[in-house]
């Protein structure tokens, strides 16, 4: 995948319009303030992505959907085992640690991978005029190097490169890694590009 500096501000741009959306949307549902620190955009290898969360064999919480419309692919909502109990701590504020079943943690937490994915592809259709329907999201529970073994459908190899938008959540002034996993067909990718007349 060849992108220049170009293409990386465009992607940059919808990270930081689909992260400021999140933010927004989960504040209104929470009715509590969240933000969502300005992301960054890097291009890695899949094979490197669980590093990411300390390497292949972390305990990690994974959210992820599906893409259908005019672009298919991928998104994949990534939080290490901790970081996953402090978001639904912060997010059920009120509840004792002892009240917060499994049923309700997984629930927070498809909720918010749900708001997350739709928010990015709304940012990613108004920019492109392009469709991207979400399909409804779904949760795993795995060392980081088996999780994305077992949930990435889209056709890639650990060499192909993938876009990985880094950011936290601060929920009740405590900070959450989170990464926000994009990982389009290169057909898709391909025609994202070529919507705002850049050619890939």
């Amino acid at each position: 995948m060849n992108l220049n500096p170009m293409h990386l501000d465009i992607l940059k741009e919808l990270g930081n319009i689909g992260a400021g959306n999140a933010a927004t949307s989960l504040s209104q549902l929470l009715n509590q303030r969240v933000d969502m620190s300005v992301p960054e955009v890097k291009l890695l290898k899949l094979r490197d992505v669980p590093y990411l969360l300390g390497g292949p064999e972390i305990p990690v919480v994974g959210i992820t959907v599906l893409v259908e419309g005019d672009g298919e692919g991928q998104i994949l909502l990534l939080f290490t085992k901790s970081s996953s109990e402090k978001l639904v701590k912060n997010i059920m504020v009120g509840l004792s640690q002892g009240e917060i079943d499994e049923e309700m943690k997984l629930s927070v937490l498809l909720e918010v991978g749900n708001i997350v994915s739709s928010t990015f592809l709304n940012a990613l259709a108004s920019f492109t005029s392009m469709k991207f329907i979400p399909t409804v999201p779904a949760s795993a529970s795995d060392m980081a190097g088996a999780l994305l073994d077992t949930v990435l459908t889209v056709d890639t190899t650990e060499n192909d490169t993938i876009i990985t938008v880094f950011t936290d959540f601060i929920v009740q002034g405590e900070m959450i890694e989170g990464y926000l996993v994009f990982v389009p067909s290169p057909l898709a990718l391909n025609k994202i590009f070529n919507s705002l007349g850049v050619s890939l």
